[in-house]
């Protein structure tokens, strides 16, 4: 899938503070190439004041979208490997300037790529995601007044007017400090989708219900609806606030082709490849074990078959023939088994004997049945033992 974005819109503001600790990438000013394949966006809100947070926010946006930027999809191990970057970064940072020892930042980034997209951030620095003037997905701050409201101490109201609202509980500061990140995967995209990310400057100005009025105004451009923001937060911000606002245009299937399976074996990925084999293989051995059992039972079969089918012949011909009489039959089973001459029986017996061994050894009749050659003999054996009576 490819994903087509309309030009991204972007706001650094100073607000009332005196210096910008915020950052974004891409810079602002910057002109967007809309026809990437993949867009990599990041917020970051500075923390320190004289300890330097503009330096945190720089170094991490700089650290992020050097190691990212590129990637055809960024992952959660690489979103890992790019915060210990930064905070590696930071620390050499400090080592040469002691004076912005304490300096940290929030993140969050943004990555839409083919399978949808990577969020992930730290602190208290926010995305949403918002489908038909409805919030879909949004983060969770990383925040003393988020762990208050978690544990419903506090309410939604007394929240957004409390005075530890701006303590984070997570923050990029350095190695020695280490912190952890956050990482969703959202495959759930549309067209017109928006993806609206942002410092705590803005969403301490503006509520979630109003974000969503607002974007939800179709007859507005979105060049209104976020100069809107910028003017509430104008009115209202305390601090610094910045943003992306980002609206999908069009989402496009891609065509696998086979030169594109080449171009990605020769990248190096043949794990597919090698598991392919493998499997094959596998389906492999596993058809001629199973064919072997197979043939080996259907053989114990067959043999099992072969037997029960002569040993039982005498008494299916008992069934089929009930005109013979019970004890001239046991005389007969009595003479094939031990090869003896068949005695003792009356004329009629005979007659009635001569009469089933022929009825039976009609050739159509001996093809179907397994002792064929012992009812013969057995016929041979009754004339014989009745000539010489």
């Amino acid at each position: 899938m490819e994903i087509i974005l309309y030009p991204p819109l972007v706001m650094h503001e100073r607000g009332r503070r005196d210096n910008n600790e915020d950052c974004v990438y891409p810079v602002e000013g910057l002109e967007y190439n809309l026809e990437k394949r993949h867009h990599l966006f990041l917020v970051c809100d500075g923390v320190g004041g004289k300890a330097k947070g503009e330096i945190a926010s720089q170094i991490t946006c700089t650290v992020f979208a050097k190691l990212l930027d590129d990637l055809t999809i960024v992952s959660g191990l690489k979103i890992e490997q790019a915060l210990r970057e930064t905070e590696k970064a930071i620390d050499d940072y400090i080592e040469e300037h002691p004076d912005a020892k304490g300096m940290a930042t929030t993140m969050t980034l943004l990555s839409l790529h083919k399978e949808g997209a990577t969020v992930a951030h730290i602190g208290d620095s926010r995305i949403y995601q918002l489908r038909n003037g409805e919030i879909i997905y949004k983060t969770v701050d990383h925040s003393l007044v988020q762990e208050l409201l978690d544990n419903k101490i506090i309410t939604v109201e007394q929240a957004r007017n409390h005075p530890k609202r701006n303590v984070v509980t997570r923050a990029i500061m350095g190695a020695e400090n280490a912190t952890t990140v956050d990482v969703d995967y959202l495959s759930s995209l549309n067209v017109d989708d928006y993806f609206f990310m942002c410092t705590d400057g803005i969403s301490e100005s503006i509520s979630d219900e109003q974000l969503e009025s607002i974007l939800k105004q179709n007859e507005r451009s979105d060049s209104d609806k976020f100069e809107e923001i910028r003017k509430i937060c104008l009115a209202n911000s305390r601090d610094n606030f910045s943003a992306y606002l980002l609206k999908i245009k069009e989402l496009k299937e891609e065509e696998l082709s086979t030169h594109l399976l080449e171009k990605e074996v020769q990248k190096g990925d043949k794990r597919f490849s090698f598991l392919l084999s493998f499997a094959a293989l596998f389906v492999v051995a596993a058809f001629v074990l199973l064919n072997a059992k197979s043939q080996e039972k259907r053989s114990s079969t067959d043999q099992k078959n072969t037997q029960f089918d002569a040993s039982n012949m005498l008494q299916h011909e008992k069934q089929s023939a009930p005109v013979f009489t019970d004890s001239s039959l046991m005389t007969l089973e009595d003479s094939l088994k031990n090869n003896a001459p068949v005695k003792e029986m009356t004329d009629k017996s005979f007659e009635e004997l001569i009469s089933i061994v022929d009825s039976i050894s009609d050739e159509n009749e001996l093809e179907s049945r397994a002792d064929s050659s012992k009812l013969r003999q057995a016929q041979d054996s009754i004339i014989n033992t009745r000539g010489s009576q």
